[in-house]
């Protein structure tokens, strides 16, 4: 079996969808490594910057449905724990998200204020909750792996 491991997708919703439909998804088993939330709308190239949408719960509902439709394994990245962790009410990771792409995250999640209450309750709140479920439920590492035969890595966005 060939796996695939993808990481820091930053909210690249349609870069996702781009990289999907380019690999044999049937025949590889993915494995996404975090990092899911929390992107720049802004992508540097040595010649030219691209603007791209930034779509967190759109990249959520793509792994949503590739780990109920295909079994792939999506594990939690530091950002995707700080979602959990806020939600929560744990305030050094409602902290450490505000400064690393959480109030550009919260404002594309229709949270439009800073106050940890106010933003606990907006991820437990029917919109969001389905997310912060899912997110809840990710393991950080994969117990008793096994050596992949082939593997690719892949990293498509940016947290800073």
């Amino acid at each position: 079996m060939n796996y695939t491991f993808i990481g820091d997708i930053h909210s690249a919703s349609d870069d996702l969808k781009v990289l999907l439909n380019a690999i044999n998804t049937e025949a590889d088993r993915l494995i996404f490594l975090g990092d899911y939330i929390d992107g720049t709308a802004t992508r540097h190239f040595s010649k030219r910057e691209e603007t791209q949408l930034i779509d967190p719960l759109g990249v959520l509902d793509i792994l949503m449905n590739r780990v109920n439709q295909h079994s792939d394994i999506v594990l939690l990245g530091n950002h995707d724990d700080f979602w959990v962790q806020t939600a929560a009410g744990d305030d050094l990771s409602y902290q450490t998200w505000r400064i690393n792409g959480g109030a550009r995250t919260w404002r594309k999640l229709g949270i439009y204020s800073s106050a940890l209450p106010v933003i606990q309750k907006a991820l437990n709140a029917p919109k969001l909750a389905p997310y912060t479920k899912f997110l809840s439920n990710r393991p950080f590492y994969l117990g008793n792996w096994q050596n992949a035969s082939s593997a690719c890595w892949c990293s498509l966005g940016s947290a800073s």
